[in-house]
């Protein structure tokens, strides 16, 4: 880590300070979880006193009452009230296509319905996925009234990440399948049993990525998007002719289940917590 912050300390703190204010409040949070170096350059309150200045207008008189210390937590609760009043989606008129209407924050798309005993399947097709922060959690949760601004931080939902092709749970990741982008379709395979046990398994572009590695339980489960970045868009596709065949290529009884859960257990290595 060393050598790559000799590199960045090499520009000159001016620059990389200017540099930095090209950058909006969401790249500004993943730069100070970057490294230690970063999260060292960001807690400078000069710095987020500029930022401020340039995000919010404020009077004078409001700015006698903020202590020079404090101008990272000032802008973080501006930004916040300011995150709060814009509608995070755009949803089209038939309610199949989610796109992400403001940014940068995480924010959930979830289905009214929930899914309780019994099989089901349906498609996600990413309309677009780019920018530096090209993120979309697909999944389901069993408590859809969570306050968190990302399902993917509970542990009542397991999601399929873009970005990383991991699956997230209560900010823990494991390593699951390869990232997908714009264009791709994800399947989402979810069996209820009896006993309120659930199975989470996810195609991508028709190829079984395998079980995810535990066993949800609840009565009901609800489908989620978690989205980030402004712009981005999926759509929910309707069953097809093809929905059949995708899900002929894995066989769905119990023994084949477990087996096939069993040996992708087997296979992962422990969670890795992501701070």
């Amino acid at each position: 880590m060393e050598i790559e912050n000799i590199h960045f300390q090499g520009l000159g703190r001016d620059l990389l300070y200017y540099i930095l204010m090209k950058l909006d409040m969401g790249d500004l949070l993943h730069m100070r979880c970057l490294n230690s170096f970063f999260f060292k350059l960001l807690q400078n309150s000069s710095f987020w006193k500029i930022i401020f200045l340039r995000d919010f207008p404020v009077s004078q008189e409001q700015l006698k009452s903020v202590e020079k210390d404090q101008w990272r937590l000032i802008y973080c609760f501006y930004w916040r009230i300011q995150m709060t009043k814009r509608d995070p989606f755009m949803i089209s008129s038939d309610l199949l296509t989610v796109t992400k209407a403001s940014s940068p924050t995480w924010a959930t798309s979830i289905s009214r319905d929930g899914f309780g005993v019994g099989r089901y399947y349906w498609e996600v097709h990413i309309n677009k996925l780019d920018g530096m922060n090209r993120s979309v959690i697909i999944g389901v949760t069993n408590k859809p009234d969570s306050p968190c601004t990302g399902l993917y931080q509970t542990p009542h939902a397991w999601g399929y990440y873009s970005f990383t092709g991991e699956c997230y749970n209560h900010y823990k990741a494991v390593r699951y399948s390869s990232s997908f982008g714009t264009g791709d379709v994800i399947g989402v395979y979810l069996e209820v049993e009896e006993n309120n046990k659930a199975h989470l398994g996810f195609f991508k572009n028709n190829v079984f990525a395998g079980f995810v590695p535990a066993v949800l339980t609840g009565e009901k489960f609800f489908p989620f998007v978690d989205m980030y970045r402004e712009g981005n868009s999926i759509t929910i596709v309707p069953f097809s002719s093809n929905t059949s065949k995708v899900l002929s290529s894995v066989f769905f009884r119990k023994k084949t289940r477990e087996s096939v859960f069993q040996a992708l257990k087997s296979s992962l290595t422990e969670l890795t917590v992501i701070d």
